[in-house]
């Protein structure tokens, strides 16, 4: 170890130990969060994805236990959801302004994905984004972030919450040109309800 990273070694000890000092707690990852490598460049500030707007509620009376997924096709983005009056619920939205549209037929990809763990989705210059749920029962927001094909965060992490406690796996889908939709199941006072808001993506090529 040459004496700069010594130094930075023995200065991340001390703010540890001033944290320490300050009767601050460790933080603990919850089982299936990803492993991120944060030491993005000043290059990277204008890659990633980004949240473009306010959430809102897409759907009420939802089944958390059955999960929710996310595909796109025809520049649309398709949602499939269980509530208490329907097990497959199949809803298409326009990414631009998260309106229901009406559609012909959904995408033959229907089947309910994992509901817990990471997300994870190919985009354009060999990046991906992953999102997952973090926090305790009562307070769980979504995170999502762009990670370059070396294992490296670029851009801004997002950090979602809404009324509630966001439960299990969300859902996230991109068009071609960076458009797409960030999609989660919440609890709050009402009860479950699948939350969405646009996002859009600007990747390194």
């Amino acid at each position: 170890m040459n004496g700069k990273a010594r130094g930075i070694g023995l200065a991340l000890l001390g703010l540890v130990a001033a944290a320490g000092g300050l009767g601050c707690s460790s933080t603990t990852l919850a089982t299936g969060t990803p492993a991120v490598a944060f030491g993005a460049s000043a290059s990277d500030v204008d890659r990633g994805c980004s949240l473009d707007g306010a959430p809102r509620v897409l759907a009420t009376h939802v089944k958390p236990m059955s999960g929710i997924t996310a595909v796109t096709e025809g520049g649309l983005v398709w949602l499939r959801f269980a509530t208490t009056h329907d097990d497959r619920v199949v809803v298409a939205i326009d990414p631009d302004t998260l309106q229901v549209m009406e559609a012909v037929a959904p995408p033959i990809e229907v089947a309910a994905g994992a509901v817990k763990g990471p997300v994870e989705l190919d985009l354009p210059g060999h990046e991906r984004l992953v999102a997952w749920t973090e926090g305790s029962s009562e307070d769980a927001h979504v995170k999502a972030v762009t990670v370059a094909d070396q294992g490296m965060a670029v851009g801004s992490t997002i950090d979602l919450g809404f009324h509630g406690s966001a439960i299990g796996r969300p859902a996230v889908a991109f068009g071609a040109h960076g458009k797409g939709v960030l999609a989660f199941i919440e609890s709050n006072e009402v009860g479950f309800e699948v939350v969405v808001v646009r996002a859009g993506c600007a990747t390194g090529v």
